[in-house]
C-alpha cells in the first residue's frame, strides 16, 4: 500500500508497511522488541531498561540420571552471555550486508514457519491415498495408534490381545504391540508428554472409544485450538493433564463438554501464571466432583494431603494419577531396548527444546534488538 504526500516543490511517495504479528508459539518468542510503528518511515523499537535481559528465561527439559525421569528446568541467561549476544547483534547489523531490517524480519518469520511446519508435518504425515491404504489394512483405531506413536512420539496404554483378558501395557512403538487384529484395538490412555501432538493430530482421538486418561503435559503446541478437539472423547475422558502446555483461560471454556471429567491438572502454565484467579469460572463449567490442580507438586503444602485426624485425603497429584495408570518414564515401556530408550528420550528433548531452531531465532532476535542501541560506527 502506498500513500502519497503532495508538496508544492515535489512529490514524495512513502511506502507504508503494516505490521503482521506472527503467532505466539511459545513463551520464548519475544515479539515486543519489534515495537510500535510511530511513523510511516522508520520503525521505533520499544524502550527497555538497560539492565533487563532481552532473551530472559526459558524452559528446558532434561533427563535426570539421579531421579531417572524427565524434568523441566528454567534456565536464565547469564549477564556475560547477554552482553556477548548484544555485541554480536550490533556487529552483525553494522558489517553484515544481509542484516538489513527487511531481511531480518523475513528470516525471523521464516524460522518461525519452519518451527511450526515441524509439528504440522508430524500431525499430518500421510496424504489421502496413504491414509486410505492404512485404513483398509489396520482400520481407524490401528491407524490412529500408528500415527500417535511413530509420528508424534506419543505412548499408548492398551489392552493386549495375545495375553489373558484384562492385561494392559504401555508401548512406545507400534511394532511392539501384542495384537492380532488392529481393528479391535482398545486404547485406554495416551501419554503425549513432550510430544508433537497438536490440533490436527487430535483428530485421531475420534477412533478411541474408551479413552480415560490423556497426559498432554509440556506439549509445546497443545494450545486453545486443541481444546476444541477434546469433545471427541468427552463421554469417556476422566483424567486430563495439561500442566506446562500452551493453553490459556480462553480455551478452558471448552471443558464444559467434558461431562465425566474427574481430575484435571492446570499447573505451571506459561501463558496463565495466575490461573488461581479463574478458579470460580473453572469450577462452574466442570462437574461438581472434579479435582482441579493449579500448583506444582513441590509447592503444595504437605498439610493439604492429610486430614486433622491423620487420615489421607482424597487429593491426588499428577504422580498419583501416573501410578494409577502405571505410567512409566519415557524409554522404560514394553518392547523398548536400551538404545531405543536413549533415542526416544533424546527425541522428546529435541521436540521440546528445539535448540537448533531457537539458536537461529535468537540470532535474528538480537540483530533486530540492535536497532534500539547506539551504532558502533
Amino acid at each position: 500500500m502506498f500513500r502519497t504526500f503532495f508538496q508544492p516543490s515535489k512529490l514524495i511517495f512513502t511506502a507504508v508497511r503494516f505490521k503482521t504479528v506472527p503467532p505466539k508459539t511459545d513463551a520464548l518468542m519475544k515479539f515486543d522488541t519489534w515495537g510500535a510503528r510511530k511513523t510511516f518511515v522508520k520503525e521505533v523499537p520499544l524502550e527497555r531498561p538497560e539492565n533487563e535481559a532481552l532473551w530472559g528465561e526459558q524452559r528446558v527439559v532434561k533427563w535426570s540420571r539421579r531421579k531417572q525421569e524427565m524434568v523441566v528446568v528454567t534456565e536464565k541467561q547469564s549477564q556475560i552471555k547477554e552482553k556477548i549476544d548484544r555485541v554480536r547483534g550490533r556487529i552483525s547489523r553494522t558489517f553484515n550486508p544481509f542484516s538489513k531490517k527487511d531481511i531480518i524480519d523475513r528470516h525471523f518469520r521464516y524460522q518461525l514457519r519452519r518451527d511450526q511446519n515441524f509439528y504440522y508435518m508430524a500431525n499430518l504425515p500421510y496424504n489421502q491415498e496413504k491414509q486410505q491404504e492404512y485404513l483398509s489394512v489396520a482400520g481407524p483405531v490401528g491407524m490412529a495408534a500408528h500415527v500417535l506413536m511413530n509420528k508424534m512420539d506419543c505412548a499408548v496404554y492398551y489392552e493386549c490381545q495375545n495375553a489373558p483378558e484384562g492385561t494392559m501395557e504401555w508401548v512406545e512403538d507400534f511394532r511392539a504391540m501384542q495384537i492380532f487384529d488392529p481393528r479391535e484395538l482398545n486404547i485406554i490412555a495416551i501419554d503425549a508428554r513432550f510430544s508433537k501432538l497438536g490440533f490436527y493430530g487430535l483428530e485421531n482421538l475420534k477412533a478411541t472409544k474408551n479413552l480415560k486418561y490423556l497426559n498432554a503435559s509440556y506439549t509445546r503446541y497443545f494450545d486453545d485450538h486443541c481444546m476444541t478437539r477434546l469433545h471427541k472423547v468427552s463421554e469417556t475422558l476422566e483424567y486430563l493433564d495439561l500442566a506446562g502446555s500452551s493453553i490459556t483461560v480462553k480455551g478452558l471454556g471448552y471443558l464444559r463438554l467434558m461431562t465425566n471429567l474427574k481430575w484435571i491438572n492446570l499447573s505451571n502454565l506459561p501463558n496463565e501464571p495466575n490461573i488461581e484467579k479463574y478458579l470460580p469460572f473453572i469450577k462452574e463449567i466442570l462437574p461438581a466432583d472434579c479435582t482441579i490442580i493449579t500448583k506444582e507438586e513441590e509447592s503444595i503444602d504437605k498439610d493439604t494431603k492429610l486430614l486433622e485426624a491423620g487420615e489421607t485425603s482424597s487429593f491426588m497429584s499428577s504422580k498419583d494419577i501416573r501410578k494409577l495408570f502405571k505410567l512409566p518414564e519415557p524409554g522404560k515401556m514394553t518392547g523398548t531396548s536400551f538404545f531405543s530408550a536413549r533415542a526416544r528420550r533424546k527425541q522428546l528433548m529435541r521436540n521440546f527444546n528445539r535448540k537448533v531452531e531457537m539458536k537461529k531465532i535468537k540470532k535474528h532476535y538480537y540483530r533486530k534488538a540492535a536497532e534500539s542501541l547506539p551504532p558502533l560506527l
